[in-house]
């Protein structure tokens, strides 16, 4: 009985792994076969080299034969596995704070200017009307009105049959647009070009415009040579150049009807004369009184 438990006792010990230290450090050369020696009365254990090596006396033998009873080698690692399907996106995190805003960067240079557009169409013209409606010409104005009481400080100035006049806008007596002045020659017989004085007081001649008119009516206003009544039919006459100093020898009476009349000065001063020629007759006075406004359809 007790012979069995000893053998019991090796093979267990064997089966367990308890001389796996022996066998890890005879791993260089691992024996097929462990051989042990026991003794029968007290079972004490002994192993030999190997299974030719005799037991002593009193001894039997036990043997083991392992197959791979110390591990092999690692084998090589296996190719890694496909990868898996990517996982759903995560969701959006929240938006982040606004920076701040940047220095404004330096004002860039002017662009070229465009082209001029088109002129756009003129506008209404203010007018001097008849009674009637009937547009005479355009308002320019009135520069006699700070003279009352004469006919030139109702008037308007305006173009008729192309030249410059003065209308009452009361009675539509046309006017001249400079105040009349006797004729005047730089000769003692009346011959030669014709000249017109300044008007003292009143506004200036000099330099008049070639649209302006002036007549030689005599006239009985308040102030000196300012008109009154009707000038329709009268002559009138246009400047033919600039106002130059002159002594003048001779006139010719305003309202004289006689046109071979010529009176002396005996005047030897200089004086501011401006050359004029007959240019036609006053028109005939317009259906007054005038408005001012603006005309119609068909103007």
């Amino acid at each position: 009985m007790k012979r069995q438990l000893t053998v019991a006792l090796v093979t267990g010990l064997l089966g367990a792994g308890a001389f796996s230290g022996y066998a890890v450090a005879s791993a260089a050369a691992p024996a097929s076969t462990i051989a042990v020696c026991y003794v029968v009365k007290t079972g004490a254990l002994r192993i030999v080299p190997s299974a030719q090596v005799a037991c002593r006396k009193g001894e039997r033998r036990l043997s083991w034969a392992g197959g791979a009873a110390l591990p092999g080698a690692t084998g090589a690692a296996g190719a890694p596995g496909s990868t898996g399907a990517t996982g759903a996106a995560g969701a959006t995190g929240a938006a982040g704070a606004n920076g701040t805003n940047g220095t404004n960067g330096a004002n860039g240079s002017d662009g070229t200017d465009g082209a001029d557009g088109h002129a756009g169409a003129a506008g209404p013209t203010l007018s001097l009307m008849d009674t009637y409606s009937n547009v005479v010409g355009p308002d320019l104005g009135r520069p006699f009105a700070s003279l009352p009481g004469d006919a030139e400080s109702n008037a308007v100035e305006t173009l008729v049959n192309n030249q410059l006049w003065l209308v009452d806008q009361q009675d539509g007596r046309v006017l001249p647009s400079l105040q009349g002045q006797r004729l005047g020659y730089l000769t003692a017989n009346c011959s030669g070009p014709i000249y017109m004085g300044d008007a003292t007081p009143g506004p200036s001649i000099y330099d008049a415009s070639a649209q302006s008119t002036l007549t030689a009516a005599e006239s009985s206003g308040s102030a000196p040579l300012l008109h009154t009544g009707s000038l329709a039919g009268q002559d009138f006459y246009q400047s033919t150049g600039p106002s130059l100093d002159a002594v003048v020898l001779a006139y010719h009476p305003a309202g004289d009807a006689d046109p071979t009349s010529c009176v002396l000065t005996h005047d030897s001063s200089s004086v501011r004369v401006l050359p004029v020629a007959l240019a036609g007759v006053v028109p005939d006075d317009l259906p007054g009184p005038l408005s001012i406004g603006y005309p119609g359809p068909g103007f």
